[in-house]
């Protein structure tokens, strides 16, 4: 079927609008500063570290084997972007038009993720949806009128004719692919493996309270480098005081 200028102009306003749409839910309060850029990359270990954190919620575990189980599923999910220093700042979705690609919507939410403070995006799910559509166009009646008049004496004459044109209405349908992708923003901490090794050496008196301080900032509203400070600050103290608990205002 051959597809008339009206068709194609229905078709690019089906398909019209912005090629990405990209959302990013941040975990917390606490400000990053944007970077340059970010990178994708794929999820890899996503079910068995989902798996692992499921299961340090279980009641009968000591705080210690909590504790262990949720840095084995942390190190599980941060396996495929190379390095252990890398803190979980948000969750990010995306989907595109039909003019749209994985790549061009991997490209979209990696600028996203950058200006949110993010240097990796580990994409979880991806694909391609379809999307079938119909554009169905009125059938249309065109009418033709010629009219002519002329004088005789003192006389007018007039007369004139008519021819109506009708076009039957049709539908043009088809498939759009659309791209759709969802996954992890972290950011790059240089140091913060260290810190969390230095963590686990620490006696459960001392480790408790430190994890639940850092838990609990998720919500500060203040900037990450202020809480990673504060942080490191709090673990030295751990390390320089003698046997008993740790005890933080």
């Amino acid at each position: 079927m051959l597809r008339t200028a009206a068709a194609t102009g229905a078709l690019v306003t089906l398909l019209a609008g912005c090629a990405h749409q990209v959302q990013f839910q941040p975990l917390g309060a606490i400000e990053f500063s944007a970077v340059d850029h970010a990178n994708a990359v794929l999820g890899e270990k996503w079910e068995e570290s989902k798996a692992l954190y499921e299961q340090a919620q279980l009641p009968h575990h000591s705080f210690r084997e909590k504790y262990d189980l949720e840095c084995q599923a942390g190190k599980l999910l941060r396996t495929p972007l190379g390095s252990e220093d890398y803190i979980m700042i948000g969750q990010i979705n995306g989907g595109g038009t039909a003019r749209a690609s994985i790549d061009s919507l991997r490209q979209a939410m990696c600028e996203r993720a950058a200006e949110k403070g993010g240097h990796a995006v580990l994409i979880l799910n991806e694909g391609i949806s379809e999307q079938p559509y119909t554009v169905v166009m009125p059938g249309q009646s065109t009418t033709h009128a010629y009219a002519n008049a002329y004088a005789v004496g003192r006389s007018a004459y007039a007369y004139g004719t008519s021819h109506t044109t009708h076009s039957p209405g049709y539908a043009v349908s088809g498939v759009m692919y659309k791209p759709y992708a969802g996954g992890l923003v972290f950011r790059h901490v240089p140091g913060l493996a260290q810190l969390r090794a230095r963590m686990s050496a620490l006696s459960d008196d001392k480790l408790k309270p430190i994890d639940s301080w850092v838990k609990g900032r998720v919500n500060d509203k203040r900037t990450f480098e202020n809480v990673f400070s504060e942080w490191q600050g709090l673990v030295a103290q751990a390390e320089s005081q003698g046997n008993g608990s740790l005890t933080l205002q």
